[in-house]
């Protein structure tokens, strides 16, 4: 069985290309990892078979020597090279050419006169004035340096919904591969659908204890570093600066677990009191009812032991303008909220949102059956006109005049609509 895809080889093939930069390699060779990598994520055909009919080593930018490589990233997940190259060279270092006008021939300075091989050295030297004391450095390359030292950082923090759901499906097809890895989830904002996401997180479930999985995790490709959060949790972090969060559970504590890791606090703190309300406490990653311990292998299991309905990941995120809040729907009873009415509801506050008149709109009413009022209005604009002295299509007018032809229409189009009621009755 393959131990790695073609986008964990072409990291690798990158890594190395880095590994060689910072140890003054021929740069001929240094080009040739990196255009392997190109080729690696561009070829066209199912990538075990190249690899394994050789039509893969001959594709333009895989040289004499990159097969081998490739080959034996792609049979055990992990090359001789990269290994050598990772215990001769600071992994801190590579990290370093990430920084704007920090090239090798400086990061070796800083190494060998400063003894720096960390980010947080490197500020700390710009900071008090070594870095700006070193031969063609300087007070502003100095200065630059810390910008980018804090662009970097800002720039690993925050990343778009997609590009995070393409890390977390990576680091989720990476630790399927692990053995004793009975499931991989993602979770956190990911999960959320958030726009924007700081922190990958991901549960996994296991037929092992924890800390058999962490000592697996610390061996995978590229791990720099593995921090204990506790003792079913632990942050890897990755050369070139990734970061994800992994929660390990059984498989009787995934619904528990998976709710937390999936967020958010205000959902969260809304259960565990409607847990306590329950008779049951939510602390912990697992689900009790005074001193028995309550199984939650689903999220569904959890929701029905707490008297809910399941609700969707995306709508435990608060929606706070239009006066909807995800954990509002812990109020009411499960006969009341069905899965196939949130999505209608969900809508309804959209609209809702939406409306040009900005006038909030009623929420929950909790007394008897839940009911979502929303008068559904849409703005009425002038058609657009072709303008007879230049053939400018002229901007519509959202402010008609009271006798002009919109204006009636609006009229017209206000009186036909009625307001519209959602009713979701036991």
């Amino acid at each position: 069985m393959a131990m790695m895809d073609r986008t964990g080889v072409a990291s690798a093939l990158k890594q190395i290309a880095s590994y060689l930069e910072v140890q003054g390699e021929n740069p001929f060779r240094i080009r040739a990892f990196t255009a392997a990598a190109r080729s690696v994520l561009g070829f066209s055909g199912e990538f075990d078979a190249g690899i394994a009919d050789g039509s893969l080593a001959q594709v333009k930018g895989i040289g004499p020597a990159i097969p081998q490589v490739v080959t034996e990233l792609e049979m055990t997940g992990r090359a001789e090279l990269l290994e050598e190259l990772r215990a001769a060279v600071p992994a801190r270092l590579v990290d370093m050419l990430a920084i704007p006008g920090l090239g090798v021939a400086k990061i070796r300075q800083i190494r060998e006169v400063l003894a720096i091989e960390t980010l947080m050295d490197l500020e700390a030297a710009a900071r008090d004035g070594r870095l700006a004391l070193l031969p063609r450095f300087g007070q502003r390359t100095a200065e630059k340096i810390l910008k980018g030292i804090a662009f970097l950082r800002q720039a690993s923090q925050w990343r778009l919904a997609h590009h995070a759901a393409q890390e977390a499906e990576a680091f989720r097809d990476a630790f399927a591969r692990l053995p004793h890895i009975l499931a991989v989830h993602t979770a956190g904002e990911v999960r959320r659908r958030c726009e924007l996401v700081r922190e990958l997180v991901t549960v996994l479930v296991a037929d092992v204890p924890p800390h058999e999985v962490f000592h697996q995790l610390g061996g995978m490709l590229g791990v720099n570093e593995i921090a204990g959060d506790d003792e079913r949790r632990v942050t890897l972090r990755f050369a070139g600066g990734g970061r994800v969060h992994v929660v390990v559970t059984p498989p009787q504590n995934l619904g528990v677990v998976l709710v937390q890791a999936t967020g958010s606090v205000g959902h969260l703190a809304a259960l565990e009191r409607r847990a306590g309300d329950h008779g049951f406490n939510l602390a912990g990653t697992a689900l009790w009812h005074g001193s028995r311990f309550v199984p939650t292998p689903t999220e569904e299991s959890l929701y029905q032991a707490l008297d809910l309905s399941w609700i969707p990941p995306e709508l435990r995120e608060p929606v706070r303008r239009s006066g909807l809040r995800c954990h509002a729907w812990l109020s009411v009873p499960t006969c009341a909220v069905s899965s196939t009415a949130i999505p209608a509801l969900l809508t309804a506050a959209v609209r809702s949102e939406r409306s040009p008149s900005r006038v909030r709109r009623p929420g929950i009413s909790t007394s008897g059956s839940p009911v979502i009022r929303a008068r559904q209005r849409m703005p009425v604009t002038c058609r657009s006109r072709m303008s007879a002295s230049n053939g400018r299509r002229s901007m519509p007018s959202t402010h008609p005049g009271p006798g002009s032809r919109c204006s009636r229409e609006s009229k017209a189009t206000s009186s036909s609509m009625a307001p519209w009621t959602i009713r979701i009755m036991c």
